[in-house]
This record gives structure tokens, sequence and C-alpha cells, in this order.
């Protein structure tokens, strides 16, 4: 009998400060204790170098440090990046009746212009959501790129990337040979959440999700399908023959906009050959003049929404010194703590010189650490 272990992401994100001009970022530590891992971090940096858009979260470095975690010294990926204010999951939480037209239209437009930028460097980002989407002074900023990789029609890719309820049917179905269509499918649900306050395929498992797909888009057979991809589920399960018009007709009173209900149409078609592109759904009626809007406002040279604008210059990341909050108190010694990584040094090494506990509810405050024997400091780490 084989076993097999899944190597998951471990990694956590802290607020750094600095406190001559003020500017926050945010500094994420991935523990690297298995080579998926590493080969899963090169592929993000990379594609993070690539991806330099106003209406991507902007990368600015990153560097391999080893750290202590649960008394073993562990080999972590570092990758700094601008802070956002918050997630677009907050925002719908915010307003669980769904956001108002103007809002909605600008979300949209924003995230078809940050991903039409990605889909131009020949990059699946493969796990849209709106927790994966950030914001900051109401910009949509595109995040974790860890489930992206570059596009190859003659690659085999993993179906279970994508976040199941943002997984499109040929993911939900097997395909190993998707494209980008997958990230239209995500974009479509996002934007019905946007009007409704909730995920329209909120199933509990892949096959009742496929189930809601069906349910409100018709059913899913091999003449919807596309004879080139390989759907192996398609034939292991019995899946319902019939759309539901009430789910449809409560997804139109919902969105009371034709303009809005078509684009979702365009984004969620089962057949992904037939599913709008990035390009395609910029030029709809429904985002068109937020699109316009947007390219005058960060590109005023530019005609197009998707031009690579130019990436922040560097920080001294030698002038990253630990923000202390005024309000910092000192720490229960029963709570857990975890590491945070805040003091650079000239050498591009770490100093860690404070640490956190865990605490629910918001960012708790940075306390100090007296450290007897840099670099070898021990952290009592239960993050998990």
């Amino acid at each position: 009998m084989q076993s097999t272990k899944e190597c998951t992401v471990l990694a956590s994100v802290y607020k750094v400060e600095d406190k001559i001009s003020k500017s926050q970022w945010a500094l994420k530590a991935i523990n690297i204790w298995c080579e998926q891992i590493n080969e899963l971090v090169i592929r993000e940096v990379e594609i993070l170098h690539a991806c330099q858009s106003p209406y991507v979260v902007s990368f600015m470095e990153s560097w391999r440090e080893d750290l202590v975690f649960n008394g073993k010294l562990t080999p972590c990926q570092i990758l700094t990046m601008e802070m956002c204010d918050s997630s677009l999951r907050q925002e719908i939480m915010a307003n669980p009746r769904g956001l108002k037209l103007a809002r909605v239209k600008s979300i949209t437009a924003q995230i078809l212009c940050g991903l039409a930028f990605v889909h131009s460097k020949d990059i699946i980002h493969r796990d849209l959501k709106p927790d994966n989407i950030l914001l900051k002074d109401g910009t949509v900023k595109l995040a974790d790129f860890g489930q992206s990789r570059a596009e190859r029609p003659e690659k085999a890719y993993t179906p279970e990337r994508v976040t199941r309820w943002y997984r499109s049917p040929e993911l939900l179905l097997g395909a190993r040979n998707y494209s980008k269509a997958v990230d239209l499918w995500s974009v479509g649900c996002i934007m019905a959440e946007l009007f409704t306050g909730e995920p329209p395929f909120d199933g509990p498992s892949e096959i009742t999700t496929l189930m809601f797909i069906i349910k409100l888009l018709g059913p899913i057979n091999e003449h919807v399908m596309p004879s080139h991809l390989d759907l192996p589920v398609l034939d292991s399960v019995i899946l319902p023959k019939y759309r539901s018009p009430f789910d449809w007709k409560e997804l139109e009173q919902s969105v009371n906009n034709s303009d809005g209900l078509a684009l979702i149409e365009g984004l969620l078609k089962l057949n992904p050959d037939l599913r709008l592109s990035c390009v395609e759904a910029l030029q709809h009626p429904f985002v068109v003049d937020e699109v316009l809007i947007n390219t005058a406002e960060r590109s005023p040279n530019s005609a197009s929404p998707v031009a690579q604008m130019p990436g922040p210059s560097a920080a001294p990341y030698g002038q990253f010194p630990l923000h202390v909050a005024p309000n910092a108190q000192q720490v229960d010694a029963s709570l857990p703590h975890v590491p945070v990584l805040v003091q650079i040094l000239p050498d591009g090494k770490l100093l860690p010189v404070a640490y956190l506990p865990q605490m629910p509810g918001g960012f708790p405050a940075m306390v100090p650490l007296e450290i007897p024997g840099h670099p070898s400091l021990d952290y009592n780490n239960n993050d998990k």
C-alpha cells in the first residue's frame, strides 16, 4: 500500500511599518518544509515579478531565511508586498444583501482589468475568490498567486486548485487540460455574489456544487461540453438533466439590471470555449464606462486598461525598524505566540526582534522582545 501526505502551505502574513516614512507593508513568511512548497513559492515569486499592475498587489522583494519554528530551524521564504486595507470578502460580508450597482460595476471592471493583465502574461490565476481580492483606497488588488501558473496548452494541470465555490464545470468534472477560461468563470461567480451577497454555487462537495450549477444554468453533458476536454467525472456520476427556472428568475430579480445579468451569463457559460474572455468582457456595456474611467485615471497616455504600469521603486529595506503600537501591553505568557519578522539588515538577513500573541479579532500590538543570542532565537510558535 502506498501512502501519500499532502504538502500543505504554512504561511503567516504580518504588518510592518517604517517609523520614518510611516509606510506600511505586508510581510509574508512561508514555511518551506517540503520540495513541493519550494516549487510553488518559486513560481509565485516569478509570477509576482511579472505582474506589476495597478490592479495586482505590488510585490517588492523576496529572500530565503532560516527561522525557528517549534524548536526546529526551518527554511522560510519571505515576501514583501504592499499593505492593503481589507478584502472583497469583508466588503461583501458588510453588505449581506448585495452591493450598490455603481460599486458592483467598479469592482467588476477593476477585477477584469487586473485579470486581463495577468492573462496577457499567459498566466492562469487559478484561485480567484473574494478572499484573494484585496482593496486599497477602494481600488481592487488581485492577490495570492500561490496556485497560479503559466498557461501551456500541452501541459496537464491539477483540477482541484480553484476553491470549490468558484470552480468551473470543467474543473469539477476533472479536466486537466483547461485554459484561462476557468478564471472568467470565477469572475462570474464573484460578480453574482456582489449583487446577491451570497455565492451562487456554495455546494458542500464537488457533486452538489455541480448540481447547483445545473439548476441555474442547465444540464451538463457531452453535447454541451467541448470534445477536446477530457472530463473523467462526467462518465462516473449521474447528474440532473433539467435546470430550475425559479433559480434563474431569483438571480434575475436580485441583479435587476439587464446588462449586469448579460455579463454574468456570458462569464458563466458551461462550455469554456463560449465563455467571454477578459478582453471581450472589458468591452461589455455593463463595465465599459468604468473601464474607460479607470484607464483615464491611472494611465492617461494609454488607451488600454491592460497596459503594463511602472512598478514602485525599490524601498530601503534596511530601514524597516519595529513599529511598536502605543497601546502595547505585556503579553500573557499563556497565549500561543508567533514570530514577527521586522528588521531587515544591510546584508539582507532578517533580525527577528518581536513576537505577537495570537488573539482573535484584529492585528495585535507588536511587543518588543529582548534577544539573548541572535540569530538563533527560539519561538514558542503554535501557528498552524
